[in-house]
């Protein structure tokens, strides 16, 4: 299990328009899916493709800028 997985669940709230909802619903019934499992997926896949790329550590920089010089 990664560490995604083993964290406890907290409770998210957003706002779409009934209808959006209620096809959500109902494509996730349709495939037999959890609509929380698929909202995880989705954000998991939406952090992907926008957070930051992790910053070097400061010791990785250190030995980067050494080899410049």
């Amino acid at each position: 299990m990664t560490e995604i997985e083993t964290e406890r669940p907290v409770f998210i709230r957003g706002r779409v328009p009934e209808s959006v909802r209620a096809r959500f619903k109902a494509a996730c019934a349709l495939r037999g899916q959890d609509m929380g499992e698929v909202l995880g997926e989705l954000i998991m896949k939406w952090l992907e493709e926008h957070e930051p790329a992790p910053m070097l550590t400061t010791k990785a920089k250190r030995g980067k800028s050494a080899d410049k010089g």
